[in-house]
């Protein structure tokens, strides 16, 4: 990572914080009048403080800054797009506002109420993606007049390494400078030769080439298959030199399966499936199931509650009709084989007798 990529990852971190601390003076604005004080400098100034808050408010701090790390909200995003880093923004500020609802509930914080969480989320979400994306178009204004560039070579000459070298020149937005190609001089391959780049160096020539030039990220377009120790070579190089190193996921050539990388016990793993598995949809469609049948239960509770003690009403009487009938010694005509009430009760106990 260069100097200027660490500095703007701490410029990223210390807003976030002023959002959260932002976040939370206005939720507290908007919530104080649940104290009955109006809000000025001397009440204010008046406030007691304890060091068990300010520890736990730190804590709090510090989860915040932990949950936005781990869901990958500082990591470069210039390939990613708009909707990629809006939801993993919304994820982020989602689970750190339901920290700050657990710590609530288990160090009993009488502050910290669902209105506060709520106007919390709603305004921390707003003020980290309009930072985003306002941050975004800054970026795009700088790196197309130069700024903000990032260096990339491609090891590789075949069609997939082209086509992608095609696609990078044509988003000059995503600030990247092509220097050149890695790959052994060798002919027959057309679509190489016909385009306009150029080899700038040999697999045994890149050592010495990512020293003596400025090298940001390296694109493997290499077959697997035939050339793994030209990859295995130029990856562990990249990795000696602190050098990003690009892989395409679609080593099978699979058509209609969708990539994704986990990690296992300090393993990653390259995950190809045709189905959504989990992530943000499944998630969504959860919550979505929760809540509808929460309303539909909500909805239709009082009619259950009706149905019931019409039920229990029921037989209440159709017991109490039976034990007269047993205890009556001229039950008359309407208890007769052919009266209705005795055939009903026939039809509900078939075992009865006459």
């Amino acid at each position: 990572m260069n100097l200027n990529r660490r500095i703007l990852v701490k410029l990223y971190k210390l807003f976030d914080l002023l959002a959260m601390l932002v976040s939370f003076a206005a939720a507290t604005y908007a919530t104080f009048d649940y104290y009955d004080r109006e809000i000025t400098i001397e009440n204010f100034l008046a406030m007691r403080v304890s060091i068990e808050n300010v520890i736990l408010f730190l804590f709090l701090m510090f989860s915040w800054q932990f949950v936005f790390s781990a869901f990958g909200t500082y990591l470069s995003k210039r390939l990613a797009g708009r909707v990629r880093e809006s939801l993993d923004l919304l994820k982020a500020t989602t689970v750190g506002t339901l920290t700050w609802w657990a710590f609530a509930a288990v160090f009993n914080m009488s502050m910290i109420t669902a209105e506060f969480l709520f106007i919390f989320y709603l305004v921390s979400s707003a003020v980290c993606l309009s930072s985003r994306l306002m941050l975004r178009q800054i970026l795009k204004w700088l790196r197309l007049r130069g700024r903000n560039l990032r260096f990339l070579l491609i090891v590789g000459t075949n069609e997939r390494a082209v086509r992608f070298a095609e696609r990078i020149e044509s988003r000059p937005d995503l600030g990247y400078s092509l220097l050149g190609f890695v790959e052994n001089h060798w002919k027959g391959n057309p679509v190489f030769e016909n385009s306009n780049y150029r080899i700038v160096t040999d697999f045994e020539g890149f050592v010495s080439y990512v020293r003596e030039n400025v090298v940001d990220e390296v694109v493997v377009c290499l077959p697997v298959r035939s050339l793994y120790n030209q990859i295995l070579a130029v990856s562990r190089i990249c990795e000696e030199q602190g050098i990003i190193v690009r892989h395409f996921s679609g080593l099978y050539d699979l058509k209609r399966a969708y990539t994704r990388t986990d990690h296992f016990e300090g393993e990653s793993l390259v995950t190809h499936y045709t189905g959504l598995m989990d992530g943000w949809q499944v998630l969504m469609k959860r919550i979505l199931d929760i809540m509808l049948s929460l309303f539909l239960l909500a909805l239709f509770c009082p009619l259950f509650l009706v149905s019931a003690l019409l039920s229990r009403d029921y037989h209440r009487g159709l017991f109490s009709l039976c034990k007269n009938a047993s205890d009556s010694t001229n039950a008359g005509s309407v208890f007769t084989s052919s009266g209705p009430w005795l055939r009903m009760l026939k039809k509900n106990w078939p075992n009865s007798k006459d």
